[in-house]
């Protein structure tokens, strides 16, 4: 019945020619895009709060009849103040589906699924949560992926929550020595947020660091965390990476 986007680029607006926002207000918060599959199609919003698996007090928020083509709608996640969460109901002809967003959850088919990281598995209302990674967890994630294919020995520790060093052993891997993880927090103003680890490399002279060079950076997607460098295997700017970045 229609697309959903959770974490639009500003390329996928630009592509919609019919755009419409929820909310007529600029706002920074992520954005969901749904982008109905047929045209002359009813498109309802309603706020309401979920008490368990009960949902109360619906209110109709926005509605839209008879969608044109090249139609889709922008709708920010705090669009909804008075309302914890909302359904959005997809009606064209006899066929309807309808789309429920819970807090950190997207839960479709009447509520019966909710999707995390693209995959689709029943929810639990009361006990099911979306795995978000920490900080500290997210420097794993980069070590992890960098010696995935390592045949060296290495070794890592954590300095803080937010730094590590990994010691690499000499040998036929691209990377050996000393270098520094440190891990901040991005939101890139597209719908979606992600931790920005660097990898480094420190020159020291009687013991004090008196440099320091990158060697790369990982954004690690918040949830799922999926790595996205930003240099390939060939030294060249990741495509995906500028995207989330420019």
């Amino acid at each position: 019945m229609a697309l959903l986007l959770p974490a639009p680029l500003k390329a996928h607006f630009s592509a919609v020619s019919g755009l419409e926002f929820l909310s007529q207000t600029e706002s920074a918060a992520p954005h969901l895009l749904f982008l109905p599959i047929y045209n002359n199609t009813t498109i309802e919003i309603y706020g309401f709060k979920l008490n368990d698996k009960d949902q109360s007090e619906q209110t109709l928020l926005y509605k839209k009849s008879d969608s044109p083509s090249g139609y889709g709608l922008a709708i920010p996640a705090d669009a909804f103040e008075a309302f914890s969460d909302f359904r959005v109901s997809i009606t064209h002809g006899d066929v309807s589906a309808n789309y429920i967003i819970i807090k950190n959850h997207f839960i479709s088919d009447s509520g019966e699924y909710f999707l995390n990281d693209s995959t689709f598995s029943h929810v639990d209302y009361t006990n099911d949560t979306i795995d978000v990674p920490t900080a500290k967890e997210s420097l794993v994630s980069a070590v992890e992926y960098i010696t995935e294919e390592f045949s060296s020995k290495y070794s890592w520790k954590y300095l803080s929550d937010k730094t590590m060093l990994l010691d690499v052993a000499e040998g036929d891997d691209p990377l050996s020595g000393e270098y520094y993880l440190e891990v901040s927090e991005l939101l890139d103003g597209k719908g979606c947020c992600y931790y920005a680890v660097t990898l480094s490399r420190r020159t020291y002279d009687n013991g004090n660091a008196i440099g320091e060079t990158i060697i790369n950076r990982y954004l690690v997607t918040i949830p799922g965390n999926r790595i996205i460098p930003m240099f390939d295997q060939n030294g060249e700017i990741n495509s995906e990476y500028n995207d989330i970045i420019i």
